[in-house]
């Protein structure tokens, strides 16, 4: 796409675009992702977003953007945000609602999972095109034998595991028994959830370990 200078001096300048217009992806009418940047409306210079529409338990797939910072925020329902620090290597996640943020630095591995009916969050870039590398896509392309080469796994078995993915996945979940089994996650239920560290909301119910139990009874 042209980065050519936009000339703000111009009669026929637009200053206006309709995101309904510009599709990323579309799951189904109620999970999808629009989005505008430089291509949808060449006047921005250091700006773009994707306005995302979630039901429950479904998720924007593990990804990072390799040119650009994000700032995810929510208009409305209930997401869970999991970023993963490369350098202390903490799996960072925070549980937001209505007209909360989080900014998430450039390159970081994320995902984003909705935690309510009728989600809407909006993620904001610093650059006028945004970049994204989605994990299915390194699933999905990277030899198996890689994958055996450098964790000693099975190749045959991790081909096996990951041929569901036959494409870019953007918005999961692509089959019922996923859907079914991400309840446990986002704070609504035990498993998955314990361990993560919690840093917007009240944490997610914990079951009580033998010593906690004994001293609520003292």
């Amino acid at each position: 796409m042209s980065t050519e200078y936009v000339d703000l001096t111009s009669p026929a300048l637009n200053l206006f675009y309709d995101v309904n217009c510009a599709p990323l992806f579309h799951k189904d009418s109620c999970n999808y992702l629009n989005q505008l940047t430089a291509q949808e409306l060449p006047v921005l210079r250091s700006t773009s977003f994707f306005d995302a529409h979630m039901t429950k338990n479904h998720i924007v797939e593990p990804h990072w953007h390799p040119n650009t910072t994000e700032l995810v925020f929510v208009t409305h329902g209930e997401i869970v945000v999991s970023i993963l620090n490369p350098f202390t290597k903490q799996l960072l996640t925070y549980r937001l609602c209505d007209h909360q943020a989080v900014y998430i630095p450039m390159g970081w591995w994320h995902w984003i999972i909705a935690c309510s009916e009728h989600t809407h969050f909006i993620t904001i870039f610093d650059d006028r095109c945004p970049q994204t590398v989605f994990g299915s896509d390194v699933l999905r392309i990277t030899p198996k034998e890689v994958f055996q080469l450098a964790y000693c796994v099975n190749a045959g078995q991790l081909a096996h595991v990951l041929s569901p993915i036959q494409n870019t996945t953007i918005i999961g979940p692509a089959c019922v028994n996923a859907q079914a089994g991400a309840s446990g996650y986002g704070g609504y239920g035990h498993g998955s959830a314990q361990g993560v560290q919690w840093r917007i909301g009240n944490p997610p119910p914990q079951a009580l370990d033998e010593e906690e139990e004994q001293e609520l009874q003292r």
